[in-house]
This record gives C-alpha cells, structure tokens and sequence, in this order.
C-alpha cells in the first residue's frame, strides 16, 4: 500500500485522536487512494462525528475502544469499476480484522459519489 500524503486538513482534524485511530483512517484513506483510479477519484470526504472530532472511545489500560463508524464519500468524475469496489470492500474487511475493534458499535461506512 502506498503512502500518498493527505491533506494538512486531515493531519489537523485526527491531531485530536489517540494514534491507533489516525493510524487507521491514514490506512482506510490510502486504501481508497490504491484502489480507485486516481483519474476518477476527485476526494475523500471524512464525514460524521469523526469529521466533527466528536469520535466516541475510549483508552482504557493501553487498550483502545471505538464506539463509532470511520464514516465518509469518495468523489468521483464516474461510477467506478465493479472490480474495484469489490476489492476496496475486501479489504475493507481485512482492515477490520486487522485493527480488531471490539466494539459492535464500530464498522467502516462509506458511500460513492458521482460529481455532476
């Protein structure tokens, strides 16, 4: 998976998170990022009450709850391949496994939005 940088928008917003939750939405946003043709994806919008620093967890003994949903809308100039979606969710769901969260109140939610 590439590093592309994000936003200096995006640094300051997840400044207010512990660093496992800036690690995964750096990782869900660049996930995005390689699976999308960047000819097509004009942005990733961070939406909910992540994007409004009000992200409900809790750090408890080293150990990270997360009681809401990373939550945002990819731009885009077109719907994307199927092929693509397909395997952005696919790892979607290794990413889940990989971070763990014990929550049931957590999940990633997003949605694909043509731009006119």
């Amino acid at each position: 998976m590439s590093n592309k940088p994000l936003t200096e928008e995006f640094y300051s917003l997840t400044s207010k998170y512990p660093i496992e939750i800036k690690n995964h939405l750096c990782e869900l946003f660049n996930l995005a990022i390689d699976c999308f043709d960047l000819n097509n994806l004009i942005s990733i919008l961070f939406i909910g009450s992540g994007s409004r620093c009000e992200m409900s967890f809790k750090v408890y003994q080293d150990k990270l709850d997360i009681f809401s949903d990373y939550e945002f809308v990819l731009i885009v100039k077109r719907h994307p391949l199927s092929c693509e979606v397909k395997i952005f969710n696919e790892r979607i769901k290794k990413l889940e496994e990989k971070w763990n969260v014990r929550s049931p109140l957590f999940h990633v939610d997003y949605g694909i939005s043509k731009l006119f």
